[in-house]
């Protein structure tokens, strides 16, 4: 129920500002259409939707979604964002993304395989093509990861994403972090959060915050929910601290309205900066 009363508040929103005519810079592109698309192997394939024009584009973006799969604001971005002359693809699905374990490392896994399906991804885009990354919540948790290690990523924007990402696990009040913390804490014998986020620090080396590499040379930018729990805001401040954005917004919300509002009302800036970082 909660989720179709979303779905239908998303729609209203997509509605309104499908009304409002796009700024110039972005209508480079007469016509976009989009298609489904299985890229890899047997052994590891990721399912992707891309939005393109009659011609390909020298300038890609990957769109990570929330935890869910791809929503209403992620195919209107992708749309808005093709009609901008980008080609655009959601990573909709990749090869073990939804294992579920108790094990510490099982974060590191899950990670790894979202650095793997970015990568199978850009096998299919030409090497000197511009590439940005869109995510959303847990998606850009990935898209945080990712800016730290691959180094063909030109630019990334985040919304409501964050780091240390083992902060955010621990102290998350998602629900599938509410419920792994509570068989972990069990399993573990955890006291406590503090002991939680010891025991899985070291599990997780693919933190931005560990990487050696610098952000320096890409165009990042955030938009930052004030008001959220679920990837809590201190760590998207903790976040903001470490990349040094050049674009920064911020929502009085909570996370799924800030997701909402920096769509509704930052769209097409978020368009604009992916224009400005690929010129």
């Amino acid at each position: 129920m909660e989720r179709h009363i979303q779905r239908t508040i998303i729609s209203s929103l997509l509605f309104l500002t499908a009304c409002q005519s796009p700024p110039k810079e972005q209508l480079q592109r007469d016509s976009c259409s989009s298609s489904q698309k299985t890229l890899g192997t047997a052994e590891f394939s990721v399912d992707v939707s891309l939005y393109s024009g009659a011609a390909p584009s020298r300038k890609t973006i990957l769109i990570l979604p929330p935890t869910g799969g791809s929503t209403y604001i992620d195919r209107s971005m992708s749309k808005r964002l093709c009609r901008a002359g980008f080609d655009v693809y959601i990573l909709e699905k990749w090869t073990g993304m939804d294992e579920m374990s108790d094990e510490l490392q099982l974060h590191h896994r899950l990670y790894t395989r979202a650095l793997k399906a970015i990568s199978e991804v850009l096998k299919s885009v030409p090497q000197n093509n511009f590439v940005g990354l869109l995510g959303t919540s847990v998606g850009a948790t990935f898209v945080a990861v990712a800016v730290s290690q691959i180094d063909r990523i030109d630019a990334a924007f985040s919304i409501a994403g964050g780091a240390p990402i083992p902060g955010i696990i621990v102290n998350s009040d998602h629900k599938s972090m509410h419920e792994l913390r509570e068989r972990r804490y069990k399993k573990f014998g955890f006291k406590n959060n503090d002991d939680y986020f010891r025991a899985l620090e070291p599990e997780f080396p693919l933190d931005p915050f560990k990487s050696k590499k610098r952000f320096s040379g890409k165009t990042l930018g955030m938009s930052i929910a004030t008001k959220d729990t679920t990837v809590p805001t201190r760590y998207q401040k903790e976040l903001e601290q470490l990349w040094k954005p050049q674009t920064v917004y911020t929502v009085d919300s909570a996370h799924f309205w800030g997701i909402v509002n920096t769509w509704y009302r930052h769209d097409k800036d978020i368009v604009q900066f992916f224009i400005d970082a690929s010129k």
